[in-house]
């Protein structure tokens, strides 16, 4: 009686509304070329791990355990610090940037350890630019260092406002020194100049 067309014209879902209140607004041009690293990683890992007992059968078979054991050692002492490496260098990479119209916020993805989606909520309130910015990071969200590429955002605006360049700037200099010290010290050096 009802076409699929027209049941599913009726429905709707939480995604679907929140869809429509975010707004994409950065995408990291390696977020491919990331989570195929970290999947490759894991796979190679988990595929060496399993090698293990089958190496050692070997070893015993071959009577030469030592050189087999060695080597199996390398290996799994690679399989387990490999993805934990890739992990550390890649978790501060930002894949995407959604600013959120209704709440005013952002809400960055990055990668987790096995490669899933991890979303990270915030304000640009929320952010701290360091005045020394660490490996693979320009700024720290909730404690969280994340890295943002300017070129990569579709809109400039929103990097200013989250990196805190719309703000005044604050050269941290001496606040001990009063205005009118200041005006008095220029007044004399005009007074002075004018005196010549």
């Amino acid at each position: 009686r009802f076409s699929a067309a027209h049941d599913i014209r009726y429905l709707s879902t939480n995604n679907q509304e929140s869809s429509k209140k975010r707004v994409e607004i950065y995408y990291g041009s390696l977020t491919r070329q990331i989570k195929a690293l970290k999947l490759f990683s894991l796979l190679t890992s988990t595929g060496g791990l399993l090698a293990q007992p089958f190496l050692y059968l070997k070893a015993i078979e071959s009577g030469n355990t030592g050189a087999v054991l060695g080597i199996s050692a390398c290996i799994g002492f690679l399989a387990v610090t490999t993805p934990f490496l890739i992990h550390i260098i890649t978790k501060k990479y930002v894949t995407h940037l959604y600013y959120d119209t209704e709440e005013d916020k952002y809400i960055a993805n990055t990668y987790s350890l096995f490669a899933q989606k991890k979303e990270i909520t915030f304000t640009p309130e929320d952010v701290v630019v360091p005045d020394i910015t660490g490996m693979f990071a320009n700024c720290i969200v909730k404690g969280t260092p994340l890295f943002l590429e300017q070129g990569f955002f579709y809109d400039c605006n929103h990097y200013i406002r989250i990196m805190g360049y719309d703000k005044p700037i604050d050269f941290k200099l001496n606040t001990n020194n009063n205005l009118n010290q200041t005006i008095a010290v220029d007044s004399r050096y005009k007074n002075h100049m004018n005196k010549k």
